[in-house]
C-alpha cells in the first residue's frame, strides 16, 4: 500500500510539472479548479495540487483497512498513469 500510495504523489508532481510546460507550450488546463490556481500563480497552483493529492491518498492510506479505500487508490494510480501517457502523447505530437 505504501508503495502505491508513493507512486500517485510522485505521478501527481509529474503531472503538475508536465501541466506547466503544456501551458507554456499554448495548451490549457482543463481542470476548471485548477485552472483557477494557474491564474493566481504557478507556485499556487503547485501548492493546491499537491496538498489536495497528498491529503487524498493520507486518507485513503489511513483506511487501507477498508477494500475501498484501497480500490479506490488502484484506481487513481490508474488513472494518473494514463495522464502520464497523456501528457507523453501531448510532448511528442
Amino acid at each position: 500500500m505504501a508503495g502505491l500510495a508513493i507512486f500517485v504523489l510522485i505521478t501527481s508532481v509529474l503531472d503538475a510539472l508536465l501541466t506547466l510546460i503544456h501551458l507554456q507550450n499554448g495548451g490549457t488546463e482543463v481542470n476548471p479548479f485548477m485552472q483557477l490556481a494557474i491564474l493566481e500563480g504557478t507556485g499556487v497552483f503547485l501548492a493546491w495540487k499537491t496538498w489536495i493529492t497528498g491529503l487524498s491518498v493520507a486518507f485513503l492510506a489511513v483506511h487501507q483497512n477498508f477494500r475501498i479505500a484501497y480500490a479506490s487508490l488502484i484506481g487513481v494510480a490508474t488513472l494518473y498513469a494514463c495522464l502520464l501517457g497523456y501528457h507523453g502523447y501531448l510532448l511528442v505530437s
